[in-house]
């Protein structure tokens, strides 16, 4: 079962408005942003939806196997209200990108 955790709206300093995400859900991001790298578009598998960081999540082919354990390990805190998973992506500067149709 999970549990609803919802972003908490927060200010810093300068009193500039920010969403502030679950721990997990940040650590996630991160891992799907240092796993999201490219040479040409064939290193580019979409590994789903993970609520709070995207309906499509792109990593690099060599890291999808570490990435999805990671996804076991730590379930996302609430639930998305998109159906990802579909989406191609090509490599651009060497990240993996969304082809939109």
């Amino acid at each position: 079962m999970y549990f609803y955790q919802p972003p908490v709206e927060t200010s810093d300093e300068a009193g500039t408005s920010y969403i502030e995400l679950p721990r997990e859900q940040k650590f996630m991001a991160e891992q799907f942003r240092l796993a999201n790298f490219c040479e040409t578009s064939y290193d580019c598998v979409n590994v789903g939806t993970y609520c709070g960081v995207g309906c499509e999540v792109f990593v690099n082919s060599k890291a999808v196997k570490d990435i999805k354990v990671l996804m076991s390990k730590f379930p996302p805190s609430c639930v998305n209200d998109c159906m990802g998973g579909n989406a191609k992506a090509v490599c651009k500067n060497n990240k993996c990108v969304e082809i939109k149709p």
